[in-house]
C-alpha cells in the first residue's frame, strides 16, 4: 500500500480494480472513481457559480463531489446537516448545492443531483498536481447554540493532519476497511472516514452505521471503526466474538465505563481524539484507566494562558500564531495533558462562580445516575441550574421504592457534600437518553426545551401580573462567561409582551427592549456600572423576529465604563452599540 498526499492523490499509480468504497456487497473501484470525478468536474466547470455546498448522505457521492469541486476550481462549503431550515440559514455562504436527493426541489439555490443522469459529451481533462494552499474549504461548528460559525480552512491544513494520522496509526490500520457512525460533513468524519482512507488506499463504507447492533455485526479483524461517544456508550453487553482492528472516537471525552465496555467486547480500548473544527486534532489517548491523560499530536506547541486555558500552535493552523481555546488544562511531562473543563461553562449565580462541568461530575459520581447535563436557567426572578439526567438501574429502583419527591431530596442532600447550595440544580428532568447529534455533540436547544414550563395559571396570583412577569425575558439556552465578556444564546418567545402592538401585522422586538436586556445582563453577569450615562453608535441593522435564536454578546470595559453589545444570528448582525454605565451617578436609568 502506497500513501499519497492530497495534492497527488488522483495522480497516484493504483490498480484500476483497487476498491475505493463499498456497500451491501457492491464495490466501487479506482477507475470508476476517477471517471466519476472527471464527469462531474466537466459539468461543474460549465456552471458560473464559485461556491458550492456539498450535502451527500452517501460517502462515495460525497467524495466524488468533493474532488470534482476541487478540480473545477470551486470553493467547497460543508453545512453541518441537510435540514432545510439549516441550509436556508447558511445560504449566504454558498451559491449552489450538490446533493444526492436530500434537498427539497423548491430550495432556492441551483442544484446538482448525484448520481448524474445526463453525461456531458466529454469527460477528458488533465489531472494536475493541486496547490493545496489555494483550495478553500468552509466548515461549520456543530456547537450547542444553534448558531453555526463558519470556519475557513485550506486543503493544505487538512493534508498536514492526514500525514500525522498516517504516521501514528498507519501501520496499525494496514489495509483494513473503514466503517463509520459519524458524518463526513464535519471535520472528524471528513478526515477519518473519507480523506485519510483515500490517501492511504483503504476502502470505506458508503453508508453510516446507525444502531449499536450494526456496530457489533460489522466487527471483524479487517475493519476499523470511526465512531463517537454517542454510539459507543450504547453498546450491548454481549458480542458475537469478532474484534475490530482499531476503534476511534471523537466529539467529546468517552466516559471510563464505555471505554472499559469497548475493551470487554472488542479486546481493545478506543483511540480518543481531542480537537475542534477550528483547531483540528490536538491530542489523543487510550483510556486504559479512568482519567488517563492525553498526548499532544507531534508538532503541537502548548502553553497555558489566563484561567489555565490551553493556548497552542499547530502544524495544521497558522504555525506563526497562537490559538486561544476555552479548555482548561493541566500540562504534564512527556508531552501530555489533562482536560479539566471549559472556562465558558463557568456561570455566576448570586455572585458565586459555578462550574457546570463540576456539577455534572458530582452528579455522575452518584450511583443513581449514569449521565447528566447541567445548564443555566432564567427563573425570571433569578438564575438557577437545571439538570437533565439518565438514571442507572439502581437509580430507577430507588426512585420507584421511595418516590420521586423523596428521591430528589436525597439527591440534593448527596450533592451538598461537594457543592454550595447555589450550585445544586433546582430543576431535574429524567430522560432515557441525552439528546445528541450524530457527532456526539449535545443538542442544547432540545435539552433547554425540556425545562420550558407550560403556561399554567397559579392560584392567588393576578393573571395579568403573572403574564407580564413570565413574558418579559427571552429564554437563555446557553451562557458563556469570562472576566469581562458574556455570550448568551436567547430563544425569542413569540409570547413576549414586547411584540404586542409592535407591529400588528409584522411583530418585531423593539430596539429599546434590546438595549434594556443588554443593560440588565451586563449588570447581572459582568458587574457593569449601575448608572446610565448615555449611548454611542447604536445601530439596528436587521429585525429580531419571534421564534428566533439570537446570540447576545456583551463586553464590559471597566476602565472606560462602557458596555459593548451586539445581537447576531445565523442570518447576520441584528444590532450593536455601546452604552455608558458609570460606577458613580452620572445619569439616570
Amino acid at each position: 500500500m502506497i500513501f499519497s498526499p492530497l495534492n497527488k492523490l488522483l495522480l497516484s499509480k493504483r490498480s484500476a480494480q483497487k476498491i475505493v468504497s463499498f456497500a451491501s456487497g457492491e464495490t466501487i473501484c479506482w477507475a470508476q472513481f476517477l471517471a466519476d470525478i472527471k464527469t462531474l468536474t466537466v459539468q461543474l466547470k460549465d456552471v458560473d457559480k464559485p461556491r458550492w455546498a456539498i450535502c451527500c448522505d452517501d460517502s462515495y457521492h460525497f467524495s466524488v463531489a468533493f474532488f470534482a469541486a476541487v478540480y473545477a476550481g470551486k470553493n467547497i462549503v460543508l453545512p453541518g446537516n441537510y435540514q432545510s431550515a439549516m441550509l436556508l440559514s447558511l445560504s449566504e455562504h454558498f451559491d449552489a448545492i450538490i446533493h444526492d436527493g436530500l434537498v427539497a426541489d423548491d430550495f432556492t439555490k441551483q442544484q446538482l443531483i448525484l448520481p448524474l443522469t445526463e453525461q456531458p459529451q466529454s469527460s477528458e481533462f488533465q489531472l494536475d498536481e493541486l496547490d493545496l494552499a489555494q483550495i478553500a474549504l468552509t466548515l461549520f461548528t456543530s456547537g450547542s447554540s444553534g448558531l453555526p460559525k463558519a470556519i475557513n480552512k485550506s486543503l493544505f491544513m487538512l493534508d498536514a493532519e492526514i500525514h500525522q494520522l498516517e504516521a501514528l496509526w498507519g501501520e496499525l490500520l494496514g489495509n483494513t476497511n473503514i466503517v463509520s457512525t459519524v458524518s463526513h460533513q464535519h471535520i472528524y468524519g471528513l478526515l477519518f472516514r473519507v480523506l485519510w482512507p483515500l490517501c492511504a488506499g483503504r476502502a470505506f463504507a458508503r453508508a453510516d452505521l446507525v444502531y449499536p447492533e450494526q456496530l457489533i455485526a460489522s466487527a471483524n479483524n479487517n475493519c476499523t471503526l470511526i465512531s463517537s461517544p454517542a454510539l459507543l456508550k450504547r453498546l450491548p453487553e454481549n458480542n458475537k466474538g469478532a474484534f475490530y482492528a482499531a476503534i476511534f472516537s471523537s466529539g467529546g471525552p468517552l466516559n471510563a465505563q464505555s471505554a472499559k465496555q469497548c475493551h470487554t467486547l472488542f479486546n481493545l480500548y478506543p483511540f480518543e481524539v481531542f480537537g475542534s473544527t477550528e483547531t483540528g486534532g490536538i491530542g489523543y489517548r487510550q483510556q486504559l484507566h479512568a482519567g488517563a491523560p492525553w498526548t499532544f499530536f507531534s508538532g503541537i506547541v502548548a502553553r497555558l494562558a489566563q484561567d489555565d486555558c490551553l493556548s497552542l500552535r499547530s502544524p495544521w493552523l497558522d504555525e506563526n500564531s497562537w490559538y486561544q481555546s476555552s479548555d482548561q488544562c493541566e500540562l504534564l511531562e512527556n508531552n501530555q495533558f489533562v482536560l479539566k473543563g471549559r472556562v465558558d461553562r463557568i456561570v455566576k449565580i448570586e455572585e458565586k462562580r459555578i462550574s457546570l462541568i463540576e456539577v455534572e461530575q458530582r452528579l455522575n459520581q452518584l450511583e443513581w445516575i449514569d449521565e447528566s447535563v447541567v445548564l443555566l436557567l432564567d427563573d425570571i426572578h433569578r438564575l438557577t441550574l437545571g439538570a437533565l439526567i439518565t438514571l442507572s438501574d439502581q437509580g430507577k429502583k430507588n426512585m420507584k421504592r421511595i418516590g420521586k419527591g423523596r428521591f430528589w431530596i436525597e439527591l440534593r442532600q448527596a450533592l451538598r457534600l461537594w457543592l454550595e447550595p447555589v450550585g445544586i440544580p433546582r430543576h431535574f428532568r429524567v430522560v432515557s437518553e441525552i439528546p445528541v447529534n450524530t457527532q456526539g455533540k449535545l443538542l442544547y436547544n432540545e435539552i433547554a426545551a425540556l425545562f420550558v414550563k407550560p403556561n399554567v395559571s397559579k392560584p392567588f396570583v393576578n393573571k395579568k401580573t403573572e403574564q407580564i412577569m413570565s413574558q418579559r425575558n427571552a429564554t437563555i439556552i446557553e451562557q458563556e462567561l469570562s472576566a469581562n465578556k458574556a455570550i448568551l444564546t436567547l430563544q425569542i418567545d413569540p409570547q413576549l409582551i414586547y411584540f404586542e402592538g409592535h407591529f400588528p401585522h409584522y411583530p418585531l422586538l423593539p430596539g429599546v427592549t434590546q438595549i434594556d436586556w443588554a443593560v440588565f445582563y451586563g449588570k447581572k453577569l459582568l458587574n457593569a456600572g449601575s448608572h446610565f450615562a448615555g449611548m454611542e453608535v447604536i445601530k439596528f441593522q436587521e429585525p429580531i423576529l419571534p421564534k428566533s435564536v439570537i446570540q447576545l454578546t456583551l463586553t464590559w470595559d471597566a476602565q472606560k465604563q462602557k458596555l459593548h453589545f451586539s445581537y447576531s444570528s445565523a442570518t447576520g448582525q441584528h444590532s450593536s452599540g455601546r452604552i455608558k454605565l458609570s460606577v458613580n451617578k452620572e445619569g439616570v436609568l
